[in-house]
């Protein structure tokens, strides 16, 4: 009873942390069986209508495809995974990035730091105000 509840719980895990490289190489898959379906339907063409010149033609571009999919795949994969090791810096690094981006930046509040005295137009009217007694 509590055999298919671990196997549920490890499979959950493994979907989890993996997805993204179970579904790129299951598409990596379905795209491989593709392109060697057509080529399959291209070299029994070719064969039927006797033009044996494409057929050495027809698997360089076969090969060349498949190479072109397995390679897109891994660049990918590769892919997430830098972005995923750049979303997880330690704190110290994120707040060197974000004070380095800040001194590039426009800062807002410069014409502020500028001014001799910080007195509003409110503090002003508050000032001005004759005391009551």
């Amino acid at each position: 009873m509590l055999n298919p509840l671990i196997r549920l719980t490890f499979l959950a895990t493994i979907w989890k942390k993996y997805q993204v490289n179970i579904k790129q190489l299951l598409l990596t898959l379905v795209l491989l069986i593709l392109v060697h379906l057509i080529y399959l339907d291209a070299t029994e063409y070719l064969r039927t209508t006797e033009s044996n010149t494409y057929l050495l033609s027809a698997l360089i571009i076969k090969w060349l495809l498949n190479f072109l999919i397995v390679a897109i795949c891994w660049l990918r994969i590769k892919q997430h995974y830098k972005t995923k090791q750049q979303g997880s810096l330690p704190k110290a690094q994120v707040k060197t990035k974000t004070s380095a981006d800040n001194n590039s930046a426009i800062d807002p509040f410069a014409r502020i730091r500028e001014k001799k005295t910080l007195r509003s137009r409110g503090d002003i009217l508050i000032d001005n105000k004759p005391k009551q007694k």
